[in-house]
């Protein structure tokens, strides 16, 4: 999942930032990486109900676990 549709699905960076209990900070770091961090995913495809799936191993660049 890329951070446009997870900030599409949410109404935009605060309101996700809200909904994840998490600071905005750490939400435009999602933007300025152009990436979400797997673990997030996999709260976001939960959290969304399966609507925003997280991309599953092999299919991502290893890096996204790090952050």
């Amino acid at each position: 999942m890329t951070p446009k549709e997870v900030f599409d699905y949410y109404g935009g960076k605060q309101a996700t930032a809200d909904r994840l209990e998490i600071s905005y900070q750490a939400v435009q770091q999602w933007d300025e990486k152009r990436r979400v961090p797997l673990g997030r995913q996999y709260e976001i495809e939960l959290d969304s109900g399966g609507a925003l799936k997280a991309e599953r191993p092999g299919s991502s660049d290893p890096a996204q676990d790090a952050a």
